[in-house]
């Protein structure tokens, strides 16, 4: 006669009592102090790099005007015609795209997907290199309608293809610069784009003078000279933020390989990121229309 007291049931044997669950990836702490830190301080934290940023760019455009005045009216007049475009792509990759960027890459890390995280990165650069093409394309080829419609001829015309050709034509500069930076802003580290950022526009500061005059064996290069500036510092600030990126130092990692693509991921930065892009090409068009 079986005891029911010492009777053992066969389940209680099964795989499913003696499994554990599956650990998930601990949580960075700069993700953690976003999640639960103080709001107020918090969002100063976050949001004073911003700030930095658009008085540095604010004051290369006051530079740039500083320089190139002094090569002529028409010169300035002729590149205050680009200047809008200029902006335009500038904050397009910046707090348009870039913010739909920051966005997604926040919210996998919030989750605990790092994976997705990184796989986030890597279709940030993909759509940088887009989103350059077509600034590129569209600005080149629509420069000398849109400069004419805005009152440009002559030596003024001149002068605003001189410096467009060359800032249009880098355009992904511009873009990879600051769509990465939206990804690293996605971590919580605002220091470091900033002073990428930061430290490329005084770059352009230094250098664009040399560019425009020239000075021993560098010819000068008129507005064309800006051009250039804006260019070279920016392309030198994506290769850092492509080297962090690639760096164990990163939250998230940019590879260029084993990555498949997936549009679920273009579709999460672009839900945020276009009406972004929308309200800066509504302002950027309002402030180039002539008046």
């Amino acid at each position: 006669m079986t005891d029911p007291s010492i009777a053992i049931s066969s389940p209680s044997f099964s795989p499913a009592t003696t499994s554990t669950p599956v650990a998930k990836r601990p949580i960075a702490a700069r993700t953690r102090l976003m999640l639960e830190g103080p709001v107020l301080s918090t969002l100063l934290r976050l949001s004073s790099p911003n700030v930095l940023n658009l008085l540095a760019i604010a004051g290369m455009i006051t530079f740039d005007g500083l320089f190139l005045g002094r090569l002529g009216a028409d010169a300035l007049a002729g590149v205050s015609l680009a200047f809008p475009f200029v902006m335009l792509m500038q904050h397009a990759a910046n707090g348009g795209v870039g913010g739909g960027v920051s966005s997604a890459i926040a919210r996998a890390l919030g989750a605990g997907r790092r994976e997705r995280a990184d796989a986030l990165v890597y279709h940030t650069f993909l759509l940088a290199l887009a989103l350059a093409a077509l600034f590129s394309i569209t600005l080149l080829l629509g420069a000398p309608y849109v400069f004419r419609w805005m009152g440009g001829q002559g030596e003024v015309l001149s002068a605003a293809f001189s410096y467009s050709n060359v800032a249009f034509g880098g355009a992904i500069s511009i873009c990879v610069l600051n769509l990465l930076g939206g990804a690293v802003r996605g971590t919580g580290n605002m220091a470091l784009p900033s002073t990428v950022i930061v430290s490329s526009v005084f770059a352009h500061i230094l250098i664009s003078p040399l560019l425009i005059f020239g000075w021993g064996p560098v010819p000068a290069l008129g507005p064309a000279g800006a051009g250039w500036g804006l260019t070279l510092s920016f392309g030198a600030g994506s290769l850092v933020l492509i080297a962090y990126l690639r760096s164990s130092r990163s939250l998230i990692t940019l590879a260029f390989r084993g990555v498949p693509l997936q549009w679920a991921l273009f579709a999460e930065i672009l839900k945020v990121g276009v009406p972004g892009l929308i309200n800066v090409a509504i302002a950027s068009v309002i402030r180039a229309s002539p008046m």
